[in-house]
């Protein structure tokens, strides 16, 4: 669960970066930081898998 909460927030802040720092339209943006935000989705999800104890913060 908590891997969907840090990708919708990653996809967010990158929405914003695109918006704000590069010329082009807004639908260009939203679907770099949806693609940007799969990836980072399967990244994190892969890595939790490969060291579950790496990614607790207990």
């Amino acid at each position: 669960m908590i891997v969907f909460v840090r990708s919708g927030l990653f996809t967010v802040l990158w929405f914003a970066w695109l918006v704000f720092f590069q010329d082009g339209a807004v639908w260009e943006s939203l679907i770099g930081a949806v693609l940007a935000g799969a990836v980072f989705t399967a990244l994190m999800w892969l890595y939790e898998r490969r060291a579950p104890d790496a990614a607790s913060t207990e």
